[in-house]
């Protein structure tokens, strides 16, 4: 079984033209009758800084070197002025169009609630519940990363440590790289690929404890995850998987990163190992060993014109005694992007994807083109700081899908979005 057993609940799917427009039409209301007490975004209202302090383009989620220490040391630093309340908002308006999959209506694609901030001295949260148009008005928690750290000084440098309560291997790391977190940061997903457990397979349905520590520009990380209870699933509207993971799966991090002020880079390992059982039933066990190299750069030069490149190969290997008699699998994903973010308000993107393996079926490769215009979030716009949208326009061909280049193209995708977050 080639496909990720633990996938999550279907991620949100959403003709353009006139339709992108009335989509944006509805978004600006919304925007316009936002009340300013309640649409400044938690993290820019601690600090007093804009989102492009922390954000590449002026908005999420690529980090900076200054928002990739915002998250390593708890989301906790603040300006020192009281009364902050840590909760935000996002909606993403959506349309898109594929030959294969046909066209999906201008719509919600999703909306979240966020609990993002400090919370006490050296203790933060990000936890973001989230709905969509298939969801009957019901919100499931998505993404949780609750983390304390604290600086201390060994041999005349900064260490820095923490620990992490979440719910998805990859959440906690601070690279624009990880699979949580990497191109494109929004997606039709009209058409869906193979991609290792590591990358995605286990997101919410899992509880992990992490402890990590960053010195002298070295980044390790180690944790332990467990699939949470069905009982708890069910309580929070996330999808129930067949299996779940037997005992617990250690997940590791190794990264070396410098920020040179005018640029930045970093490279990385990382890896899980899985056994995976039937959770009704238990018996035997499906294997999962996941290692990924990843490696970033930033330039960032006066901040007018930033570039970055993002690269990250994983390789998976399975063998499956419980779903497959005992078959072994390889599956290997690489991911590649480059882009060009001017005066944090106009964004090129280009990416490339390739994934492969044992069995013709899993072979899909291809690209993603994004254009974006980031119009308010940054410092002297309009609505400053509470009022931050970018519309974007994103293009996914495939050279192969599904192990043929007959047909490929049918499920190239043309997708709209509109983004805001208050």
């Amino acid at each position: 079984m080639p496909y990720s057993p633990l996938s999550p609940h279907a991620k949100r799917t959403v003709g353009l033209g006139r339709a992108l427009v009335s989509s944006l039409g509805a978004m600006l209301a919304l925007l316009a009758i936002a009340s300013p007490a309640h649409a400044l975004p938690s993290f820019a209202r601690q600090t007093g800084e804009e989102c492009a302090a922390c954000h590449i383009g002026a908005f999420g989620p690529q980090l900076t070197p200054h928002g990739m220490r915002f998250k390593l040391e708890g989301y906790a630093e603040t300006d020192g002025k009281a009364g902050k309340v840590p909760l935000s908002a996002m909606l993403v308006g959506s349309a898109g169009h594929s030959k294969a999959e046909g066209n999906s209506s201008p719509s919600l694609q999703e909306a979240s609630v966020f609990l993002g901030g400090r919370l006490v001295d050296n203790l933060g949260a990000f936890i973001q519940a989230t709905t969509d148009g298939h969801a009957h008005g019901k919100f499931s928690l998505d993404n949780l990363d609750v983390r304390y750290a604290k600086t201390l000084s060994l041999k005349d440098s900064d260490l820095l440590l923490g620990v992490s309560l979440n719910n998805n291997p990859s959440v906690t790391d601070p690279f624009n790289t990880a699979p949580a977190w990497r191109f494109p940061y929004m997606s039709a997903e009209l058409a869906e690929v193979p991609a290792p457990l590591l990358a995605g397979g286990m997101e919410m349905q899992v509880g992990g404890a992490n402890v990590y520590a960053l010195w002298n520009n070295i980044y390790a990380e180690l944790g332990l995850y467990k699939s949470l209870p069905s009982a708890f699933l069910n309580d929070v509207n996330v999808d129930v998987p067949e299996q779940k993971i037997d005992g617990v799966a250690p997940y590791w991090r190794l990264a070396y990163m410098k920020d040179n002020h005018v640029d930045a880079w970093s490279v990385g390992l990382m890896g899980m190992n899985t056994k995976l059982v039937d959770r009704g039933t238990g018996g035997p066990s499906d294997k999962y060993n996941d290692i990924g190299i990843d490696a970033t750069y930033t330039y960032l030069g006066d901040r007018k014109n930033i570039f970055g490149v993002n690269a990250s190969y994983m390789r998976e290997r399975q063998t499956l005694d419980a779903t497959g008699m005992g078959d072994k699998v390889s599956l290997n994903r690489l991911d590649l992007s480059g882009s060009w973010h001017y005066d944090q308000t106009y964004g090129l993107t280009a990416g490339l994807f390739d994934t492969n393996g044992t069995g013709s079926d899993l072979d899909s490769r291809g690209y993603i083109l994004q254009a974006d215009w980031t119009p308010w979030g940054k410092e002297g716009s309009w609505g400053a700081p509470w009022a931050n949208v970018r519309l974007g326009l994103q293009y996914t061909g495939f050279n192969r899908y599904e192990g043929t280049s007959n047909g490929a193209g049918d499920h190239n995708t043309l997708y709209g979005f509109i983004w805001t977050s208050f």
